[in-house]
């Protein structure tokens, strides 16, 4: 809910990451790894910007989108996903990303 309310005032990449909550939430949806951190900051901005486009943010649908995705990225991380859970969350229209 956090990252919903911060996202759609969001206009840059950088704000992005400049705050914690969404940093951790786009980089973890769109796949980015964590070591991402010890490229300059110019360099993780072009990460995101060619992952996402942040003017999209403005629209509910799509930073509800980039939850699902976030929380599916972290829950293949945290458990050995099943392929039936898989199908199920691709059939929800989740994009899985490893």
């Amino acid at each position: 809910v956090v990252f919903q309310d911060r996202a759609q005032g969001v206009t840059s990449t950088y704000e992005i990451l400049g705050n914690a909550i969404l940093r951790k939430v786009v980089t973890g949806a769109l796949g980015i790894p964590k070591e991402i951190v010890n490229q300059s900051v110019e360099a993780q901005a072009r990460a995101i910007e060619r992952r996402l486009d942040v003017s999209k943010l403005s629209d509910p649908r799509e930073v509800q989108k980039l939850a699902e995705r976030y929380l599916a990225n972290k829950a293949l991380e945290t458990t050995n996903a099943t392929p039936a859970w898989q199908a199920a969350a691709l059939a929800k229209g989740i994009t899985l990303l490893a």
